[in-house]
């Protein structure tokens, strides 16, 4: 599921706070008003995150057909956080030009309110918030904004934290709109200025999951793991995979791919059995005997990505495939963010019962995976056999 973030230039500090709170069980993107427009982005997002425009006392405003894109995510059960935002409610809906989340159900509307001065509140005063929970977070930033409550919010214990200085002042709310909720954080969202980092993210992890986002727990030093290598610039080699005991299925791919008689001949070896070259991509196979040879393969193209980190994405790299030997499986430093291992005995779990014969697979079984892959790779299961097709040859 997705976490999309609406643009400005405060969300960018919001967005890499977001992502060291959820990875990895959301993808944190941004998301522009034309894509809230026009794109299917509501059935994949677990969150939409709104902060203030980036010039005030400007209104947070959306053209018509993202307005109503978002209304209608949130009254079918959508979330919204609103980071940097104050909040009036009204006893009735407010001018169409006027953002705001209307329910039905109490007869309020919900307005989000911008700051008055984005500049001031970048170097206003740090002060605490107590949460509705009894937990204090100091070293917060007002983003100098307001909430006009009605009574009946009040009375809804909808407040979910209160400043500490000036006492008494609503921090943050949150409240149902439709199926769906909202919470807003009058907490400044240049987090880059704020002097306790740990606050921010105790804030957002209070707020997610508040809001039923399910948030990665905590840890400690000890109990952290190994960290990841850096995010790739570049396509790493893909692995063609099987469950054990059904080599056949990766033997029949190749067989179909015209690849079926140099790896016969090369079965032994640690070679390059292979290019696959259509219009878009060139896939250069290898079947490896040892886990060895896979590491390094993967190695050297993880070198090629350090060596030019600010590249964006090659979209025209060669796509090396790598070929283990029958049962075999990646360790987890040839696929640091993929257990292939537990993915084919959670299938296998799934699916028992579901034997296949001889001749075919179950969904899932035959396995194509890469790390770092191009939005526009050529599908396999599209590709048609050509002359292209040409056997490599053999490697040292």
């Amino acid at each position: 599921m997705n976490v999309l973030v609406y643009t400005s230039s405060a969300s960018h500090g919001l967005a890499h706070a977001l992502r060291s709170v959820l990875s990895p069980f959301y993808t944190v993107q941004f998301i522009t008003s034309a894509s809230l427009a026009t794109q299917p982005w509501a059935a994949s997002c677990a969150l939409l995150v709104l902060s203030p425009p980036d010039t005030s006392p400007t209104p947070l405003s959306f053209p018509r057909p993202a307005y109503e894109a978002i209304q209608e995510y949130i009254i079918a059960g959508g979330c919204v956080l609103g980071f940097g935002l104050g909040v009036s409610l009204l006893p009735h809906r407010p001018t169409r030009d006027r953002f705001n989340f209307w329910d039905a159900k109490s007869g309020t509307a919900v307005v989000p309110e911008s700051p008055q001065d984005s500049e001031g509140s970048a170097h206003s005063t740090s002060s605490s918030i107590l949460l509705q929970t009894g937990g204090l977070l100091s070293g917060l930033r007002s983003a100098g904004v307001s909430f006009e409550l009605t009574r009946a919010a009040l009375d809804n214990e909808v407040i979910r934290g209160h400043w500490r200085e000036p006492s008494g002042a609503i921090a943050g709310i949150q409240m149902p709109v439709g199926s769906g909720c909202a919470a807003f954080w009058g907490v400044s969202p240049h987090l880059e200025g704020i002097e306790d980092r740990e606050s921010v993210l105790a804030l957002l992890r209070y707020s997610l999951a508040s809001l039923g986002l399910s948030v990665p727990s905590e840890m400690t030093p000890d109990e952290s793991p190994d960290p990841l290598p850096a995010i790739p610039r570049h396509p790493l080699p893909q692995f063609l995979l099987h469950p054990p005991g059904k080599r056949y299925i990766v033997e029949t791919i190749l067989q179909r791919l015209g690849l079926a008689s140099a790896s016969a001949a090369q079965s032994a070896n640690d070679s390059e059995i292979g290019l696959v070259k259509d219009r878009t991509d060139t896939f250069h196979f290898y079947r490896v005997t040892t886990l060895e040879h896979g590491e390094r393969l993967v190695a050297e193209a993880r070198a090629s990505t350090d060596a030019s980190s600010g590249a964006a994405m090659e979209t025209d790299a060669p796509r090396v495939v790598i070929i283990l030997s029958p049962d075999a499986l990646p360790t987890k430093e040839l696929t640091p963010r993929f257990d292939a291992e537990k993915y084919f005995t959670m299938l296998a779990e799934v699916r028992e019962g579901q034997a296949s014969n001889a001749d075919s697979w179950g969904l899932g079984e035959a396995l194509f995976y890469g790390e770092a892959v191009t939005s526009t790779q050529t599908m396999l299961e599209r590709y048609a056999p050509a002359p292209s097709v040409t056997p490599a040859r053999r490697s040292n």
